[in-house]
């Protein structure tokens, strides 16, 4: 966000009288932000707990604020990609089979979601919480070490696993069933890609926190 105030800073200076904000994809929640922060100062720390210059950075607003294919943000899109089965963090192999969009013993999406979503995507909330627990403990024990500006990274497991991939029918915008941007969403579910598979405690708290 301060860099943000340089460019709409530099582009007055040059002599325009109207800036516009643009973001695309995740980049329109952070023009959002940036925007609302701009218009009514709030944030005084970060995620973590920790001090911001951004309380003292002064943001300037643009004049127009425009969003292209954005999501609500990183929270809610990461959060909704979770898979709400893995039970153990250490062990992503210890799941509950009755909240795995993957097991072969479900029986199919008509079935599957009539009365489904709502307890996955809680289960999903829920899970995102437990990890945050853990972040913030990890940061308060770096903090009582007189470390507090170390950090630890690690691996979430199984981050590709939204309902929406199974089934078209859930949020329908005519895709093809059983498939994402990045492939066949059970395999890239449990591969070493898709976004937030690796992070650290900061990264988590600042993005995916809920």
């Amino acid at each position: 966000m301060i860099l943000m105030r340089a460019f709409v800073m530099r582009a007055r200076r040059l002599g325009y009288e109207k800036v516009a904000l643009i973001g695309w994809s995740g980049g329109g929640s952070l023009m959002a932000g940036y925007q609302a922060e701009a218009q009514n100062p709030r944030v005084k720390q970060t995620a973590g707990g920790e001090p911001t210059p951004l309380s003292d950075a002064r943001l300037v607003g643009g004049n127009a604020l425009v969003l292209v294919a954005s999501h609500r943000s990183r929270h809610h899109l990461l959060t909704g990609q979770l898979d709400a089965s893995i039970r153990d963090e250490a062990d992503p192999e210890d799941r509950d089979a009755s909240l795995d969009l993957y097991d072969p013993g479900q029986s199919g999406p008509a079935a599957l979601f009539a009365n489904f979503v709502g307890d996955y995507r809680a289960a999903q909330l829920a899970r995102s919480r437990r990890i945050s627990a853990w972040v913030k403990e990890r940061l308060e024990m770096l903090k009582k070490r007189g470390r507090p500006h170390d950090e630890h990274c690690f691996v979430v497991h199984g981050t590709m696993a939204d309902p929406r991939w199974i089934d078209p029918s859930v949020d329908p915008n005519g895709r093809r069933p059983n498939w994402s941007y990045l492939g066949e969403p059970r395999v890239v579910n449990n591969s070493p890609q898709a976004l937030a598979r690796y992070t650290s405690l900061r990264s988590w708290v600042i993005t995916v926190e809920l």
